[in-house]
């Protein structure tokens, strides 16, 4: 049933985007797969996407469709944002890049400074990835310890730390300690210093922590693992991390890159936990690449010119007027009240989701804060860890392949492993028609439901 209804959905997506299908075919012939970008693409090719407008793609062919990744939540106000835009030609006449300090860096440092309680110096760089990079570094360099914490199956950017257990063993017994997974090309002796504890369970972190005691410089974590599904924090599991950081000496280090845009002051100032450092991206670059990295005066003072043990961050596009630009506008655009509105229309989408799903006799379990969903095929009643997540979708691809694709033939862009970003041009009015599409698909895809295994219990 699986195969024959993908392949009649894969025929019918074939039929509305030839041109799409055309370019994978020039652009593979030149670029590894066809894009830059592994996780943009997906069988048989990824549309081709031309412009975009609000929260809206339109593809090589003319079709269009309600864009619920947008650029993996970086687009905060979707596509083409009117005031950004004027901001950047205002900005391009100017000049895009100088080797001197700018006032539009001064500008996105202050506010992102005066909105997170936990940030009292900030610096900036080119993308997640290397702010992670720089708080271990400073973290290191601060405490002068070696080992690091992460949450297995979280992700924290592709440097060789984060990517350690980036990918989890779906082999693990549940209570058990994670195995160090290795992505390709990460040596074994650097993985040594990394040492992965699951999601949800300050036991496992307390464990790691004296197994290592005085030893460990840093705990990386997500405060709601992203990529593994916005999975949320089991209400005090933040508390108890920080506390169990303060208690062991190590430094707490929050990768809010996907989260902050939460609230204000981010996720953390939501759970009332203050960490130590705290890394940022997406929405602060407002669609133009960015990465952020601050915390405590007395952590970042290791990047000051004068240290006598200086760290050196540099970067040629580091702080470039254009993405901080495109940032401060972005988030003048995106205070308290636009959070909380979109925060509840996410809930509502969520709701809507759930009672779809359930009406439909589907077994889907919902997770995620705000305007960040996840759907998991599964009969547990609860999703708290990457173990979780993960194995669902490893063992249950074919329906999330035919969701996928037969999202895509209504005209919904949205991640092939379920998840709905949501954007401010949305409104209430697309959120209840996303939810009608969605109960035609939930009912469409049910046949491959009944072989769910029953977990609960």
């Amino acid at each position: 049933m699986s195969a024959s209804l993908y392949e009649d959905l894969k025929r019918e997506y074939a039929e509305k985007t030839p041109k799409s299908a055309a370019h994978y075919e020039a652009a593979r012939r030149v670029i590894p797969g066809g894009e830059s970008r592994i996780l943009v693409t997906y069988a048989p090719y990824a549309i081709t996407v031309t412009r975009g407008a609000g929260c809206k793609v339109f593809d090589l062919d003319g079709n269009e469709y309600v864009d619920y990744i947008n650029n993996y939540m970086s687009l905060i106000h979707g596509h083409a944002f009117p005031p950004i835009a004027e901001a950047l030609k205002t900005q391009l006449d100017k000049g895009t890049v100088y080797a001197a300090p700018t006032l539009p860096q001064y500008d996105l440092a202050k506010i992102l400074t005066e909105r997170i309680p936990a940030i009292e110096r900030i610096k900036f760089c080119n993308s997640g990835t290397e702010a992670v990079m720089y708080a271990i570094r400073a973290a290191r360099a601060h405490n002068r310890k070696k080992y690091v914490i992460r949450i297995d199956g979280g992700y924290n950017g592709t440097c060789d730390f984060a990517a350690i257990n980036m990918a989890i063993d779906l082999r693990r017994a549940p209570g058990s300690l994670p195995a160090r997974v290795l992505e390709p090309g990460v040596p074994e002796e650097l993985a040594q210093l990394v040492i992965p504890v699951a999601f949800n369970d300050p036991a496992q972190m307390e464990a790691a922590l004296k197994q290592h005691r005085g030893e460990v410089s840093a705990i990386v974590m997500e405060p709601m693992l992203g990529s593994a599904g916005f999975i949320p924090p089991k209400p005090g599991y933040l508390q108890a991390v920080r506390a169990l950081a303060d208690q062991y000496g190590a430094l707490l280090i929050f990768d809010e890159i996907v989260s902050y845009r939460l609230g204000e002051g981010g996720l953390a100032a939501l759970e009332g936990v203050e960490p130590d450092l705290m890394t940022l991206g997406k929405i602060v670059g407002g669609g133009l690449p960015i990465g952020a990295y601050g915390g405590r005066e007395d952590i970042m003072k290791c990047f000051l010119p004068a240290h006598d043990a200086m760290l050196s961050a540099s970067g040629t596009f580091s702080g470039n007027p254009m993405s901080m630009t495109a940032g401060a506008t972005a988030l003048r655009h995106y205070r308290k009240p636009e959070t909380d509105r979109l925060n509840r229309l996410g809930d509502r989408l969520r709701q809507g989701l759930r009672q779809a799903a359930k009406k439909a006799d589907v077994p889907v379990v919902f997770t995620g804060s705000g305007s960040f969903i996840g759907y998991h095929f599964t009969r547990k009643e609860q999703v708290e860890n990457a173990t979780d997540s993960m194995k669902t979708l490893a063992e249950q691809m074919p329906i999330y392949d035919c969701v996928h694709m037969a999202a895509l033939v209504r005209g919904y862009y949205l991640m092939k492993k379920g998840r709905f970003i949501l954007s401010t041009p949305m409104d209430e009015a697309l959120v209840d028609q996303t939810v009608r599409d969605f109960a035609e698909i939930f009912a469409l895809v049910k046949p491959l439901c009944a072989a769910l295994p029953d977990e609960r219990g």
